[in-house]
């Protein structure tokens, strides 16, 4: 059984390492190190990717500034003595409570964004493609 597991690990192996030469024209034979898929000869991203992929990178900033705005917060009222320290801890809290009511609503936002484009979604559509419901036996 051992040798049966080595011989075909050997086989897939060398199927692997012939790939880009038997199919040249395959997308990831095209590709460079450091490359994503999508970025290969030719390849145009569709207005869609490119608007996911705007809205990533603007929602990846919008979260890394509010990471600083409390990592900045949370040294301060490390800092703080006394009754100044009661007002930071406040000040955290506060922060935290904005930060997560924005994120809720963006989130709600998002929701009916999604909902809107997967009803134009054939796939989503009630009875395109899905499975009839099995009918029992009398």
């Amino acid at each position: 059984m051992k040798v049966k597991t080595t011989l075909l690990s050997g086989i897939t192996l060398a199927a692997i390492g012939i790939a880009p030469v038997l199919f040249p024209s395959s997308a990831w034979a095209q590709m460079t190190p450091g490359m994503k898929m999508g970025q290969g000869k030719g390849a145009e991203m569709p207005p869609a990717c490119r608007e996911m992929m705007a809205m990533r990178q603007s929602m990846r900033a919008e979260q890394a500034s509010a990471d600083a705005k409390l990592n900045d917060l949370a040294v301060k009222m490390n800092a703080a003595k006394g009754e100044k320290k009661v007002d930071a801890i406040a000040a955290v809290v506060t922060e935290m409570v904005a930060q997560r009511q924005a994120r809720h609503e963006k989130m709600a936002a998002m929701h009916g964004k999604m909902e809107a484009a997967m009803a134009n979604c054939p796939m989503m559509r009630k009875g395109a493609g899905a499975a009839e419901p099995e009918k029992k036996p009398e």
